[in-house]
This record gives structure tokens, C-alpha cells and sequence, in this order.
């Protein structure tokens, strides 16, 4: 009645068939749009930190994500073992060999050689932080909590299948 598009059926949506795409296409039909919030934990192993200047938010079309985090460390970090930054809004395509990463902007985190990716894997809604070693080597090793400090910060986005 204003101008909205409403599909009032799930499983159906806006069908692209009529355009004329590349081979191998297995769906022309986008049946799914969502923007939202998500709720960040910042862990190293098990244990969840306390964050401040916190912002996570994404925007899902289809089956890709685009999820977007900014957070920080007030206080000294918590815990031992890989960072990870988990509660992504959906669970990551569970195929095989399937990986996806991003670029990183960190801010307090020490001894990153070359920078930091996010490194989403398989079937997953946590993202270890790696750094890698230098552009001279194929070293990536976890972030942990003995290279951050209070202050330490990540911005990220990340795109990814559901």
C-alpha cells in the first residue's frame, strides 16, 4: 500500500532469470535482505574480554554477509590463547577449503610483522585474528593476549557466504 515490495511467502523472492548471465548460475532469484546489529566478543581462548567503543553491525543480501566491527580493550587483556572475535550474525558457509579474510585495521597490538588479517573458516561464527610474519614469508601465527595491551583496538569488514 506505500510503495514496498513485500514477498508474503518465504522461500520466494525477486527472480533475475529473464537477464541474460554466464553459465553455471544455480539461483536468479535474491530472496533475502536484512541490516542489523550484532553482538562482538572479543576472546582470547575461552575467555571474553570487556569492550569498549564497541560497534558491530552488517548487512546480509542473498546468502552473502558484510559484517562490520569496531572494538577495543579499556583495560588490560583477559585470559590467554588466540584472539578471536566471535557472535558473527550468521554461520559461515560449511564447504571444505572454504575460507574467507579480510584486511585489518589494529591500533596497540604488537609484533604483526606485515599486518593482520581476520580468517573466517568453514561452518563458523568466530574469527581468529592472524598476523603474518613479513612479506618475505608465508608465516601466519594467532594474535594472542601477549600482544595486545590496554588500548589495543580492531576494525574490520568482512565479507562472507551463509
Amino acid at each position: 500500500g506505500d510503495g514496498d515490495l513485500i514477498i508474503g511467502t518465504s522461500g520466494h523472492g525477486i527472480d533475475f532469470s529473464a537477464t541474460g548471465d554466464a553459465g553455471g548460475a544455480s539461483s536468479e532469484v535474491l530472496d533475502d535482505y536484512e541490516e542489523g546489529t550484532w553482538t562482538a566478543v572479543w576472546k582470547f581462548g575461552t575467555t571474553a574480554n570487556t569492550l569498549g567503543d564497541n560497534a558491530a553491525w552488517y548487512t546480509k543480501i542473498g546468502r552473502t554477509v558484510i559484517a562490520h566491527f569496531r572494538g577495543g580493550l579499556p583495560g588490560a587483556p583477559s585470559g590467554t590463547g588466540s584472539l578471536a572475535i566471535s557472535g558473527l550474525p550468521y554461520t559461515s558457509l560449511s564447504t571444505t577449503n572454504l575460507y574467507y579474510g579480510t584486511q585489518v585495521w589494529a591500533n596497540r597490538i604488537t609484533n604483526i610483522g606485515d599486518g593482520i588479517v581476520v580468517d573466517l573458516g568453514p561452518n563458523s561464527t568466530s574469527a581468529p585474528i592472524q598476523k603474518m610474519a613479513s612479506s618475505t614469508s608465508s608465516d601466519i601465527a594467532t594474535v594472542t593476549n601477549s600482544d595486545c595491551t590496554t588500548g589495543s583496538q580492531i576494525r574490520f569488514t568482512l565479507v562472507y557466504q551463509t
